[in-house]
């Protein structure tokens, strides 16, 4: 028996016909973020999608707002059982992830159906990263985008030039690039990034058109810079390998359907909630939003190619992903979203 938390809902005599109930098994799930934005909507899927396709006997319970599980700790406490599963973010965890952590490198694309494609892909398939995630006790479930990198400051910035000086909390390989533009890197979970910003104990952050509205920065940050560059792709979903090996056969294969249906879907809201959050961030007259001087959007496209010499995972994920990207990229250049076609 492992340490993990699991309840079975007691077999229930069912008088009326004179049968017993099938027990159901409730799957705990750590989230981090917030219960709003497409994350929340994503939830809401997976906990009907578990219990739908596994006829009622397994049944997901998500608690969010890190209140399981706190966001840096997401990777130990699912593998030692304090949840079934969890979101984790490889930045958090950057040397026991550090293979994992390919998907945070800037490859000049930030299309969510690309990035999330490519990840998922590279993450199921490749046994390196796999021996890390069973090092960890953990089962790669699915993939998560933070969609694409944006900087949320106290003062408009056009040019690379005028993060000279800013305190900026990002996060590697992203913040080489800030910080070799004169950047001044803090480094803090994503949770606290609100309260840095209010308090003026930063004066940008990286962030992401998903996050704004569901973390509110757009309060205490009134100038949006729209990079047009890169994700955080080292974001997604594990399961406990306990709780995963415990599951009937049939189960198995379910929860691995879902998983990617879920990557999938993730592409999808993101899409979505990007064009729907650019509207609306846009429509705010307290907010502007601004671009990088053509120059300047240059320079970051190559300082975020020249982030992969500094990688520190093995050569052939390396590889493997960029191919990946660019395989999906001819892709959705010939056949579209794979919800529109």
């Amino acid at each position: 028996m492992n340490l993990r938390t699991t309840f079975m809902a007691a077999a229930v005599s069912a008088m009326t016909f004179g049968g017993i109930a099938e027990a159901q098994e409730v799957l705990r799930f750590a989230e981090f973020g917030p219960n709003r934005g497409w994350r929340e909507v994503t939830q809401k899927w997976l906990a009907e999608e578990v219990e739908k396709r596994t006829g009622g006997e397994l049944k997901l319970q998500t608690t969010f707002g890190g209140a399981l599980i706190k966001a840096r700790n997401v990777l130990q406490g699912v593998g030692d059982g304090l949840a079934d599963m969890g979101t984790i973010v490889g930045v958090y965890t950057p040397k026991r992830m550090a293979n994992y952590r390919v998907g945070d490198i800037p490859t000049g694309n930030d299309d969510p159906y690309v990035g999330l494609a490519a990840m998922y892909e590279v993450a199921s398939t490749n046994p390196v990263i796999a021996a890390d995630f069973d090092r960890h006790n953990v089962v790669y479930f699915g993939n998560y985008t933070s969609s694409t990198v944006l900087l949320a400051c106290k003062n408009p910035v056009t040019k690379l030039s005028d993060l000279d000086g800013l305190k900026v909390r990002a996060n590697p390989p992203h913040s080489v690039v800030f910080r070799n533009a004169g950047a001044v890197i803090v480094a803090m979970p994503f949770p606290e990034v609100y309260q840095a910003l209010d308090k003026g104990n930063i004066d940008c952050a990286q962030t992401y058109w998903s996050a704004i509205y569901a973390y509110k920065h757009h309060e205490v940050a009134k100038h949006i810079t729209a990079l047009n560059w890169s994700q955080n792709m080292s974001f997604g979903v594990v399961m406990n390998k306990d709780t995963f090996s415990d599951l009937k056969p049939e189960h198995q294969q379910i929860m691995r359907e879902i998983g990617h249906d879920m990557t999938i879907l993730s592409a999808k809201l993101a899409f979505e909630d990007t064009a729907k959050l650019k509207g609306a961030i846009g429509s705010d007259p307290s907010v502007t939003v601004h671009e990088l001087e053509p120059e300047s959007q240059a320079m970051l496209i190559q300082g975020g190619l020249d982030t992969a010499k500094e990688f520190e995972g093995d050569q052939s994920v390396l590889d493997a992903y960029l191919a990946a990207v660019r395989k999906y990229e001819a892709k959705l250049e010939a056949e579209g979203y794979p919800w529109a076609r």
